[in-house]
């Protein structure tokens, strides 16, 4: 066999063919607009599709991602084949510092209840307590979250602790697309990421509890809008700043993935993820 047949073949084998039809890919409009200024310390908007870039900063730069980590806490939950319908008691174990309280010790609720209250109203008792009901010691938990991680291609990503409460949590942008697009595939975690609200009972005593997202996306949004979201879920520390990892779709049907990290201010996140969106749809065409 010629030498020059056997190099091609060698490289062939080395370099992934790229099978997909570039001319389906989205295009600049105005190749002399950058996009728009953002505070974020990074941020990143890529086409589901065909995962191109649209609008890019510090995409690689790792930083502290706070309630985001919740999302892969789904995943590893999902995993786990937990009964969403059984009863889960919450203990005094469950208990963690930051945010509001919305169960006492000994009520009652559902795997189910405790997805939304940990995913809508990112409750960190919530999601401690399905971690509990997974049979898993919370480092065990950390352990499977790392090990998805990597499963999934998230090469710069860490996790110490299921909450987002440990700063130490931290990821990229372009690693968060990745969590995005597993979570985003997933129904039963867009049905409840696409939530405003959410309300439940309590098992014994039928209390009845009330909740509201903390993605307020959806006072800038309603149903007649141009650009729909999807789903989102917000982050939030001193050290990682305000964060927000969305979803959003047009009206003919194209969907992007939005991440914002470190924004100076929980307005200021949702202000710049519709400025991006607004110029995403308006500088670049699927046609």
């Amino acid at each position: 066999m010629p030498y020059i047949l056997i190099l091609a073949i060698f490289l062939n084998a080395l370099i992934p063919v790229n099978t997909q039809d570039t001319s389906e890919l989205p295009s600049k409009i105005n190749s002399e607009s950058v996009g728009i200024s953002v505070t974020a310390k990074s941020a990143l908007v890529i086409d589901k599709k065909s995962n191109k870039i649209l609008f890019s900063k510090n995409k690689d730069k790792v930083l502290s991602i706070a309630s985001i980590t919740k999302l892969m806490s789904a995943l590893v939950l999902l995993d786990r084949n937990l009964d969403w319908s059984d009863h889960v008691v919450i203990e005094k174990q469950d208990r963690k510092e930051g945010g509001r309280i919305y169960l006492g010790y000994g009520e009652t609720v559902t795997v189910e209840d405790l997805f939304n209250l940990g995913l809508i109203a990112s409750d960190n008792q919530a999601i401690t307590a399905l971690v509990r009901a997974s049979g898993l010691t919370e480092d065990e938990f950390v352990d499977l979250m790392n090990e998805k991680s990597l499963e999934i291609q998230m090469k710069n990503s860490k996790f110490f602790d299921p909450t987002g409460l440990d700063p130490r949590n931290v990821s990229t942008s372009l690693d968060l697309v990745i969590l995005a697009k597993e979570v985003f595939e997933r129904e039963e975690l867009t049905n409840i990421l696409s939530k405003k609200e959410y309300s439940l009972k309590e098992i014994k005593t039928k209390r009845f509890i009330r909740i509201f997202s903390t993605n307020k996306f959806f006072d800038f949004t309603d149903k007649k809008s141009e650009y729909l979201l999807l789903a989102g879920k917000t982050g939030y520390l001193d050290e990682a700043g305000y964060c927000f990892l969305s979803q959003f779709k047009d009206s003919q049907g194209n969907e992007v993935i939005t991440v914002i990290l470190g924004s100076n201010s929980g307005k200021t996140r949702f202000q710049e993820t519709k400025g991006l969106i607004w110029w995403i749809f308006n500088n670049w065409s699927w046609e």
